[in-house]
């Protein structure tokens, strides 16, 4: 069960901290009509999102790992949740995306806790469960190559959902490495993609995780019309503990703006 942890980044998430975050959303007047987890492990995001946010007619949840879906169907079931609920079998690089989300109705929320693991870590241990071999962040000559090729396997999930979110009312919101989104938001302000009110509360990952790494919850809104190239950052999950706001500015990532302009 460790190598099969390690391979798939397999870092669960407490019913309390999804609680947490759904209950910070559902605060910021977000309602969607239906809402996505495509990595929904154990569940805890999902049965989450049917207690803070009532008025989704649907929500639907893909997961890798099989061992986890027979008890998440029970538990369903058993809170007579699972009319509303549809939970799928599958590798998040072979699901075709594109299709499912085009069914769904504005707005739509993509929640979760994506895998916490490297491309690198995963070819060592052979794994399939790996994106298709693209340059997505247009490395060149040997830097395409070496080390500046490795990604953390959530970064390309990331940008994955937002293209898909183009043009549409959405919201993304997930927990990742702080590196991971500031790594996303660069990618996407150099590729002019829209998005607009991202920000970063930043979370304890030996708290929440038992691993010391950097770790936040990275929301985004998808097909507003306040887009620009900045990022508010917050303490915790609360807007009442502002710290900064970092972003793009002449071709670079700036990490106090405030200062920057000063």
């Amino acid at each position: 069960m460790a190598g099969r942890k390690k391979e798939f980044g397999d870092f669960q998430t407490s019913i309390k901290l999804s609680r947490q975050v759904c209950h910070l959303l559902a605060q910021q007047g977000i309602a969607p009509a239906v809402i996505v987890e495509p990595t929904c492990g154990k569940g805890s995001f999902v049965l989450a999102a049917l207690e803070y946010f009532p008025q989704a007619k649907r929500v639907f949840g893909s997961e890798i790992n099989a061992d986890y879906i027979q008890p998440l169907r029970q538990e369903l079931n058993h809170r007579n949740l699972s009319d509303r609920v549809e939970i799928r079998h599958g590798d998040f690089f072979e699901v075709d995306w594109k299709t499912i989300l085009a069914e769904f109705p504005d707005p739509l929320l993509v929640i979760g806790n994506p895998p916490w693991v490297t491309n690198s870590t995963l070819g060592l241990l052979n794994s399939q469960n790996l994106p298709e071999k693209t340059n997505f962040q247009n490395h060149s000559g040997l830097d395409a190559l070496t080390g500046k090729s490795n990604f953390d396997i959530s970064e390309w999930m990331l940008i994955r959902l937002i293209q898909l979110l183009r043009g549409r009312e959405g919201i993304l919101a997930m927990l990742v490495k702080t590196s991971v989104a500031r790594k996303v938001l660069k990618y996407l302000w150099e590729k002019q993609t829209e998005i607009d009110q991202a920000r970063l509360y930043l979370l304890d990952g030996k708290q929440e995780f038992g691993v010391s790494v950097d770790m936040c919850l990275f929301v985004c809104n998808t097909g507003g019309q306040d887009q620009d190239q900045t990022c508010k950052v917050y303490d915790g999950l609360s807007e009442e503990t502002f710290l900064t706001t970092f972003g793009f500015s002449d071709g670079h990532l700036i990490a106090n703006l405030n200062n920057y302009h000063q």
